[in-house]
């Protein structure tokens, strides 16, 4: 019996350390990027997340509405109607810019 329990605590510690984790933007960038994730080729890489976000964060007019409407989000503001346009913009930089990387 004891056997058995040992066993199958092992085997959980093991799954539970082969799981992959989950990487997000605010984790990983120093840009003030509304918290998303990212996946290349089907794996999290935190290097390449890095460059995406610098990327996208890059892509925003300096002194432009992006950027401050991409801070609110970044602390959990609520930037209403904006979100519409926001999330456009956010999407085709976001694709633009994997491109990039891959």
């Amino acid at each position: 019996m004891n056997k058995v329990l040992i066993f199958l605590v092992f085997f959980l510690l093991i799954s539970c350390s082969e799981r992959e984790k989950v990487l997000t933007s605010k984790d990983i960038c120093t840009e003030k990027l509304p918290p998303f994730t990212e996946k290349f080729d089907n794996i999290y890489n935190q290097d390449k997340l890095k460059l995406l976000c610098n990327c996208i964060w890059s892509s925003f007019p300096e002194e432009g509405w992006e950027r401050k409407v991409s801070e609110k989000l970044y602390n959990g503001e609520n930037i209403g109607w904006k979100i519409k346009s926001f999330s456009t913009t956010f999407e085709a930089n976001l694709k633009k810019c994997k491109l990039k990387i891959n």
